[in-house]
């Protein structure tokens, strides 16, 4: 009797030994993200509820893209909220919590009403914008024209002022700064048809914190299997529908 009890007992441990060992490792995290981006909004409430869950507090800092990553990868930060798989060649002291956040679509915008592409090549002989810093932004374009900047308002602004010919941002990115004090002109601006680029979002963690990777991806997991990343999706982008 005894003996089963303890098989039951050493089981019911190595279940819980994840949650068990990043408690003992790890009281608190602070996560960097990319700042005025509603995908980072979606990320924080995901991962709010997910280290509440294994018992860790968790802050978040954000900065522009491209400074948010290296203070991640450098370890300043304890990691990144929400980033692409790309980055990994690039920040190789970044481990990915293998469980997908949610996806994203980015577009591209254009005042250039009549503009037809059925490609990512049409827009090489072309002044085009976009966030410095969005990874899989910089590779599908890196033949381009480009102009990086540091926030989707001046991208918008140099849109409608022609100072680009096109933009390239996350779709509801796009929706948040135009439908939250819309700026003068942009009923100008429409969306390029048929260039899409769908893009899934992870969770990262700088390599010092590895022991969190296992117990993260557990409640993760179950988050999505009971639809609590889908009510958390919903309630941020259905906000920003036209």
């Amino acid at each position: 009797m005894r003996v089963d009890f303890m098989k039951n007992y050493m089981f019911i441990l190595l279940l819980l030994s994840p949650y068990l060992y990043s408690e003992i490792r790890v009281k608190e995290v602070t996560i960097s993200g990319i700042e005025n981006s509603i995908n980072h909004q979606v990320a924080e409430k995901i991962l709010l509820n997910s280290y509440k869950k294994i018992g860790v507090k968790v802050n978040f800092i954000t900065f522009p893209a491209k400074r948010a990553i290296a203070n991640s990868n450098s370890g300043i930060l304890d990691g990144e909220a929400q980033r692409v798989i790309e980055i990994e060649a690039t920040y190789p002291n970044l481990v990915r919590v293998p469980i997908p956040l949610f996806s994203s679509d980015t577009f591209v915008y254009s005042k250039k009403l009549n503009f037809r592409a059925t490609n990512w090549d049409a827009f090489l002989s072309y002044r085009v914008g976009l966030l410095a810093g969005i990874k899989h932004q910089e590779l599908i374009t890196r033949n381009y024209n480009r102009i990086f900047v540091s926030s989707p308002k001046i991208l918008i602004n140099m849109l409608i002022k022609d100072r680009l010919d096109f933009i390239i941002l996350d779709e509801y990115i796009y929706k948040k700064h135009t439908i939250k004090g819309t700026p003068k002109g942009i009923n100008e601006i429409k969306k390029v048809e048929n260039i899409i680029y769908t893009t899934t979002l992870y969770h990262y963690l700088h390599k010092k914190n590895l022991s969190l990777v296992s117990p993260l991806s557990t409640v993760l997991k179950e988050m999505k299997k009971n639809g609590e990343i889908d009510k958390i999706m919903e309630y941020f982008f259905l906000n920003y529908q036209k």
